[in-house]
């Protein structure tokens, strides 16, 4: 969204610029989450934190993944259009029509 906002307002630098500040303040905390664990990863108090989230994660993931096969599996004509426009769109895209 911030991009399109970007290109409104001041088309492709604005674009640009717009994507800079949407990117750059993750890529700093990740950089500094980086620092720090590269810093204190064998100290056992961080070793049995992240022992610890491990689970969670795992929970997280799997509840994802359920609500995903939820809406594939049991939602047949929810997954059917979603199919149906990708395959309209392959087609437009590689079938030249006049």
């Amino acid at each position: 969204m911030s991009t399109y906002v970007g290109y409104k307002t001041a088309n492709l630098p604005g674009a640009i610029i717009a994507v800079i500040g949407e990117v750059t303040p993750s890529i700093i905390i990740i950089v500094l989450i980086a620092h720090y664990y590269m810093k204190f990863n064998e100290h056992p108090l961080v070793q049995a934190g992240f022992y610890g989230v491990r689970p969670a994660v795992a929970g997280l993931i799997g509840a994802a993944g359920f609500e995903v096969a939820k809406v594939s599996l049991l939602n047949i004509s929810k997954y059917l259009s979603t199919h149906n426009i990708l395959f309209n769109a392959v087609c437009c895209y590689f079938v030249s029509i006049e």
